[in-house]
């Protein structure tokens, strides 16, 4: 705040995954509010040019979010009369005492940040402190969270301060919380391809098979369309869904995988606010967007999704994520070749 109050400029540097964009678009949010002169960099890491940069920029203050923790030495060295703000949740390497340095960091009280809070989560804290107004942040931490892959625990629930997260999100009606299928794309794919491209749980026979998925549903008396549209995960009745979960949990116990069974249910993160059927209805779905636009260097256009821009940036994201899906699906069919 006594930067802002000064006019001071302010350089915010991110990682480039997905929580580190959605670290970056809580930071940018929150400063925009204060009307603060502020400039937003996401990065691999911190390295010489980042360095540079500081150096020639002269900001009255360095904010790093999801990472910096392990850059302690290298700060120290090159850039120690300024001041430095670290929100990350990493493993803190280096023990360096600077008065210029201040660190917020969940190992630093305890907290694991590998499974507890991300760095999207630190930053979201960080910004709520500043003003109760961040709450409508949440989500977007949330979402961070996600990507970072922290919903690891039973039901595929959030825990530890990622909790605190989703419950300050409910309160403030931006997301629903439901136990469904937990299958990739509920709110876009097609539900064959959806029940196709799962691997938590693998079910053999139908993962990787779109055509034998088509047959299960059409076993079952599930019509995977409606009209000339394809019906996703979320366009399914109750009695859809109680029918193709029993199924499928028997067909995982008929093939002796009975502990799989337990990853077929857990929890949806649904972001009250967004269209149905996009991809930033499912706080997962919305991960993949914002991680796609870092690995393929546009985070620009993730930063400016977490900011509110439902607009160019969202269109030019989509494109990005489509990019992003056959780069992938095209190193995965030359890895099962090779």
């Amino acid at each position: 705040m006594e930067t802002v109050e000064q006019d001071g400029f302010i350089h915010v540097f991110s990682h480039l995954d997905a929580d580190g964009v959605a670290a970056a678009g809580i930071m940018g949010k929150a400063l925009f509010k204060l009307d603060a002169r502020f400039r937003l960099r996401v990065t691999q890491w911190i390295d010489e040019k980042i360095i540079g940069e500081i150096i020639s920029d002269k900001p009255q203050l360095v904010v790093l979010t999801d990472f910096g923790s392990g850059y302690l030495d290298l700060l120290n060295e090159k850039v120690p009369d300024f001041k430095v703000l670290i929100l990350d949740h990493h493993q803190i390497t280096g023990d360096v005492e600077n008065g210029n340095f201040v660190q917020v960091n969940p190992h630093l009280y305890g907290i694991d940040g590998a499974t507890e809070v991300s760095g999207s989560g630190v930053a979201y804290f960080v910004a709520k402190a500043v003003s109760a107004e961040n709450v409508d942040l949440a989500a977007i931490a949330l979402v961070g969270a996600l990507g970072d892959l922290q919903d690891k625990n039973e039901q595929r629930q959030l825990s530890g301060l990622n909790e605190l997260i989703v419950k300050d999100a409910v309160a403030a009606k931006l997301v629903t919380v439901e136990k469904d299928l937990t299958f990739f794309g509920r709110e876009t794919r097609p539900i064959h391809r959806a029940l196709a491209a799962t691997t938590s749980p693998f079910i053999p026979g139908l993962s990787g098979e779109e055509d034998k998925s088509l047959a299960f549903l059409d076993s079952l008396d599930i019509k995977p369309k409606e009209g000339e549209r394809w019906r996703a995960l979320r366009d399914l009745t109750e009695d859809e869904k109680k029918r193709l979960s029993s199924a499928l949990a028997d067909y995982l116990i008929s093939r002796g995988l009975h502990s799989e069974v337990e990853n077929l249910i857990g929890n949806v993160y649904v972001l009250a606010k967004e269209e149905p059927w996009t991809p930033l209805r499912d706080a997962r779905e919305f991960a993949l967007v914002l991680n796609s636009t870092g690995r393929l260097d546009r985070p620009s256009l993730g930063i400016a999704i977490c900011m509110g821009d439902r607009a160019t940036a969202l269109e030019e994201a989509n494109k990005v994520l489509e990019e992003y899906r056959k780069s992938i699906s095209t190193y995965l069919v030359s890895l099962f070749k090779s």
